[in-house]
């Protein structure tokens, strides 16, 4: 069983910080999205797009940092990667 405090706080792990800040960052994109969904001007319409841009580097940026922390945590980095990008 992996702790998250223990990664983040005790062995101050990069990589779990890096994963929990861009789970962050995503969440946060997605309700400033869902807020603003019936965009009224240009403005808004481009602030939208940068959005889901922002969102779409965060799932990919996700995929990564999961993919290695598993790899790092569990061993065997094929299976882990083929895993987290798979499903």
């Amino acid at each position: 069983k992996v702790s998250i405090y223990k990664e983040l706080i005790e062995k101050q792990n990069i990589a779990v910080a890096i994963f929990l800040g861009a789970i962050a960052l995503g969440f946060a994109t997605i309700i400033a999205s869902a807020i603003m969904a019936s965009p009224k001007g240009p403005i808004l319409e481009i602030l939208l797009l940068v959005s889901v841009f922002v969102i779409a580097t965060c799932g990919l940026i996700y995929e990564l940092i999961a993919g290695t922390l598993a790899s790092y945590l569990l061993g065997d980095s094929i299976t882990r990667f083929s895993t987290i990008i798979g499903c």
